[in-house]
């Protein structure tokens, strides 16, 4: 894992326009602060030390005629990009309720261009996906809502047959290494834009809203919309692992304002409950950054702050949005939520890439090593040559692999069809079927488009002779070029076997001119005993000469033994090579 850096959290204020009852206030968009004017309240009287200016300075203002576009492009390209480089994300809107958060994150539904922060992030997900052709990447989406203190899955289907109480809860579990699972929350793959914008309007569907005296529509939980993106480059074992969260915080509200009661009230005490763990906890990191003492960050008092623990004082880049409204009533809780906003720029993330390498890449691309030189070595050695023709059960197997490896896309696809000759004949068997297929659909294709053509206008079959002769000579240019190949690996094979059989025609040599010095040996002992005075051997020659019909037939074995060998040898490549 490479080098941690140092982040801080950028902070962004959007603020919702309204028509009446606006609220004073002062932007500069250079320095990106805002400067809230609370009018003087006459009744305190004449003595009255009330704070009249509160400025705040942020990364970026969004104002009132601030366009969906403009938002993303401000707040949340740079962090989906990092998140496909292998970089954690996270991108929080927070603040009162009726503010503005949930049309920040997901968009309004009327118009295309009112869309949100998710569906441009898939959007520009999947468009850098296709410009990013040398990695492999892997999208996995999960959707969670935290209800009332508990966890629920969005994207699970029993949402439309099952009550809230029966459907299952989301369970936190944490490991040796202080790492966050979480247990019945599914993770679908999505191979497009399609697929992943699907999943999120079904979760968008599930979700609990409620009417209230502040919103019409107002979301009465936190989601986190979670996007886990796996990257590889093409034969490396190393691969990138991020998380980009989006999540939509629930909207505080101060119940003496609203006065809700019932459900809604419950309702209302969870979310600022959690609110109020997540300040506990933005206020620890806090003096933590300070070099305060400060040793417990209070993640486990919530669902919320346990679940996003990385992306407030973790390894992540954190973008918050603070939704607020101008309107002259609610703006002390707009001041509020700025407040918030500037403690939370001083937490200080440390941010990392997340790579590592994957053991079961490595496995796979061992086995797959293995089997090519076990394979080499059974060419070698010539065996299973003898053998018989191939069952009907191995011929099938072997059309599957070339059906298997001509349909996978992945740059990673191989193709092993064995070590002897009858696989690779029967694996050029199958790849010439295919190209037979190919050019029989592709001919029918033509003679249908061809008779469509001589309906309408009164055309000629010309066009149509003239395709299905390209289509002949594509297809004798592919047999063409297998057989290249074949003849290439045949002339490697060749060379290598000449060398062994040379090795074993001296290896023979040698033995069989020791054996011819032994039965010299044995003759001449003979002869010594047989005509022991005579100085000479039994055929006339002298002692300790080798005589002739002894030589003579030493050579004659010598050669027949190599000729045969040379003529099996000879006969056997003739008829691998016969196509």
């Amino acid at each position: 894992m490479a080098d941690a850096f140092e982040s801080r959290i950028d902070i962004f204020l959007r603020m919702r326009p309204i028509e009446k009852n606006l609220a004073s206030y002062e932007v500069d968009h250079d320095d990106g602060r805002v400067n809230w004017v609370v009018p003087r309240q006459a009744a305190i009287g004449i003595v009255n030390h009330q704070r009249e200016r509160y400025s705040f300075t942020f990364n970026g203002i969004l104002d009132t005629d601030c366009k969906q576009d403009l938002v993303f492009e401000t707040v949340a390209r740079k962090v989906v990009l990092g998140a496909l480089d292998g970089f954690n994300g996270t991108i929080f809107a927070y603040g009162q309720t009726g503010s503005g958060k949930t049309y920040t994150i997901t968009g309004g539904t009327e118009r295309y261009v009112d869309r949100g922060i998710i569906p441009r992030a898939i959007s520009l997900i999947y468009s850098e996906l296709a410009n990013r052709s040398d990695n492999c990447f892997s999208i996995h989406f999960s959707y969670m809502e935290i209800y009332n203190e508990t966890g629920y899955d969005l994207l699970n289907p029993d949402h439309e047959t099952k009550s809230l109480e029966d459907l299952p809860k989301v369970v936190l579990l944490e490991d040796d290494d202080t790492r966050i699972h979480l247990r019945n929350l599914s993770a679908h793959l999505a191979m497009n834009e399609e697929e992943a914008l699907n999943l999120l309007f079904m979760g968008d569907t599930n979700r609990m809203i409620s009417s209230t005296p502040m919103n019409m529509a107002s979301s009465r939980s936190h989601c986190i919309f979670t996007a886990c993106i796996e990257a590889r480059k093409t034969g490396e074992d190393v691969v990138r692992k991020s998380k980009l969260h989006l999540v939509d915080l629930a909207g505080s509200e101060r119940v003496s304002k609203t006065g809700v009661d019932g459900q809604i009230l419950r309702e209302a005490k969870y979310i600022n409950l959690s609110l109020h763990f997540l300040e506990q906890v933005i206020i620890a990191l806090q003096e933590k950054s300070q070099g305060k003492s400060r040793t417990h960050i209070p993640y486990r008092n919530s669902m919320m702050t346990s679940v996003l623990r990385d992306s407030i004082g973790g390894n992540c880049r954190t973008v918050m949005i603070a939704n607020v409204s101008i309107a002259q009533e609610q703006l002390e809780e707009t001041i509020s939520t700025c407040r918030f906003a500037q403690r939370v720029a001083m937490v200080s993330n440390q941010v990392m890439l997340n790579e590592e390498v994957d053991p079961n890449i490595v496995i796979k691309r061992l086995k797959q090593e293995v089997k090519d030189l076990k394979a080499e070595v059974m060419f070698l050695r010539g065996e299973d040559v003898d053998r018989g023709p191939l069952t009907d059960r191995e011929i099938a197997m072997v059309k599957n692999q070339v059906n298997a490896y001509v349909y996978d896309l992945s740059p990673e696809a191989s193709f092993n069809c064995g070590g002897n000759m009858l696989h690779i004949r029967a694996a050029f068997q199958a790849f010439k079927e295919l190209a037979t297929a190919g050019v029989a659909a592709k001919r029918c294709s033509n003679l249908q488009s061809s008779g469509a053509h001589m309906e309408m206008s009164g055309g000629s079959p010309l066009h149509e002779t003239i395709q299905n002769l390209n289509c002949q000579v594509n297809l004798q240019n592919f047999i063409f070029i297998l057989k290249d190949i074949l003849y290439l690996q045949l002339q490697q094979r060749e060379n290598e076997i000449n060398i062994l059989v040379s090795f074993i025609r001296k290896r023979e040599a040698g033995i069989t001119r020791a054996n011819a010095w032994t039965q010299v040996d044995s003759i001449q002992l003979s002869g010594r005993t047989d005509s022991r005075d005579s100085g000479f051997t039994l055929d006339g020659t002298e002692d300790g000469m080798i005589p002739s019909n002894t030589s003579s037939r030493v050579a004659s074995s010598m050669d027949s033994r190599d000729n045969s060998s040379l003529s099996s040898f000879g006969s056997d490549r003739r008829q691998a090579f016969d196509l």
